[in-house]
């Protein structure tokens, strides 16, 4: 028979596969249940069915005289802010793009990215269905129509826009949808009702960014002007609304940047601080 502390740290495993929090389970708090309220409850279960995992935690939430036994961060987040989305907001060419993959890299088991739709024309080494679904304008409205986007906008003559499925395809694996938006994705979403953690990303200067967007070589200089002028109407509006961002990166540098993002993703997801994920042997 394996005792509650071995228990505790195979079912952490699997909960960090499933991207769910490892403080529901303490050692103390399955051996109480166990004994308790469910003789034979088994590992199986939670491995298996995320249902099960979920009946488990709204048992434990109704027996309020055993939150002693619960880590002290149960009670910070509601089980709807474990898969929260996540938009990482910013003007064109500022780095978005390049932290977003950093992130899903670092944690991989707990965040996918949110294909978006557009109407531009795919570059040079896109594909449909993996940087972005290319559709015609007349498909991209259709979807519109159908109310089928979270978010969209017009954005350089382009349209974008994040459907409703996209986010919830993500969150039935489990994991949390991490989004690349700009700041009308950002107005209309806040509209919408549906509950977003924000991190606008920002280069050091307007200058820089041009720079950035050159060395890139993929726009003329009409449009880098474009980019320009509507990354300082970004960075307008996000400082003046600023109640809808939970954090302000600046991307100087790149590596600073992302290791400024990952400690705010581990600040507001608790649950997959991967330091406290299993016990040390």
């Amino acid at each position: 028979m394996k005792t509650s502390l071995e228990l505790y740290a195979r079912y952490s495993s699997a909960l960090r596969i499933k991207a769910f929090p490892p403080h529901v389970l303490t050692p103390n708090l399955y051996s109480y249940y166990s004994t308790h309220h469910h003789p034979k409850l088994t590992l199986e279960p939670f491995h298996s069915s995320i249902k099960q995992y979920f009946k488990f935690y709204d048992k434990v939430l109704h027996h309020t005289h055993i939150s002693s036994l619960l880590d002290s961060n149960f009670f910070t987040q509601t089980r709807k802010d474990y898969l929260k989305p996540l938009a990482i907001v910013g003007p064109s060419g500022v780095g978005k793009s390049t932290l977003i993959t950093k992130m899903i890299e670092n944690f991989q088991s707990n965040f996918e990215f949110s294909v978006s739709s557009t109407t531009r024309k795919p570059r040079n080494g896109e594909t449909h269905g993996v940087e972005y679904y290319f559709l015609t304008r007349e498909e991209f409205m259709e979807q519109v129509k159908k109310g089928e986007f979270v978010e969209w906008a017009e954005v350089h003559g382009n349209f974008y826009g994040t459907s409703k499925k996209a986010i919830e395809n993500i969150q039935k694996k489990g994991k949390i949808c991490i989004m690349d938006i700009d700041v009308q994705g950002v107005k209309t979403i806040s509209k919408s009702g549906l509950q977003i953690n924000s991190i606008f990303v920002q280069p050091k200067s307007t200058e820089q960014l041009v720079q950035r967007l050159r060395s890139r070589g993929k726009d003329s200089e009409e449009a880098i002007a474009i980019r320009a002028k509507n990354a300082d109407s970004e960075m307008t509006f996000a400082a003046s609304n600023q109640h809808l961002f939970r954090k302000f990166l600046v991307n100087d540098d790149i590596n600073i940047a992302s290791d400024e993002l990952q400690d705010c993703i581990l600040q507001l997801y608790q649950h997959i601080d991967i330091q406290n994920l299993v016990p040390s042997a």
